[in-house]
């Protein structure tokens, strides 16, 4: 489901403008908020309006194509379709990133795969954001609405 609950945009936002980053990776990009949110931050915010004068890079990386439409083409500057643990460990340099958002992704993998991903974020980005919808009110949403994607729930130590 390319979709999420509202509630941890504030935070996102708020590390977005701390971090000020020039690279951003977005993690399962789904509808694309976190790219979008990225993109106001860290451009708009600094008075640049346009494309061309758009001065941070941002790159998303989904595993199911379809999701993938006309408005990602125009915010992100690059979206890979590629499952995201093999993209980290065999395409990213060590931090390569300023920041990674990955949102609602993590509990849709095993945990054993999970967990190589969250080590591939260490590695890759300088900051990290995980926000996941285990045992909230995004989880029981997706389950009533019976989400075509299997949850696989994590019960991550880190």
């Amino acid at each position: 489901m390319p979709t999420s609950s509202p509630d941890p945009i504030t935070y996102v936002c708020k590390k977005i403008v701390e971090v000020k980053p020039n690279t951003v990776l977005d993690v399962g990009v789904g509808f694309g908020k976190y790219g979008f949110l990225a993109r106001e931050y860290t451009d708009i915010w600094n008075d640049r309006y346009f494309r061309e004068e758009w001065k941070c890079t941002i790159i998303g990386v989904e595993i199911f194509a379809p999701y993938i439409q006309n408005h990602h083409r125009h915010i992100y500057d690059s979206i890979v379709v590629y499952d995201a643990y093999d993209y980290l460990q065999m395409l990213c340099p060590d931090f390569a990133f300023d920041l990674i958002i990955c949102s609602d992704m993590l509990e849709h993998l095993p945990k054993e795969k999970g967990l190589k991903v969250l080590e591939q974020f260490k590695r890759v980005g300088k900051t990290s954001i995980n926000v996941s919808g285990v045992g909230t009110a995004t989880f029981r949403w997706q389950r009533k609405r019976r989400s075509p994607v299997r949850a696989n729930l994590l019960s991550l130590d880190c």
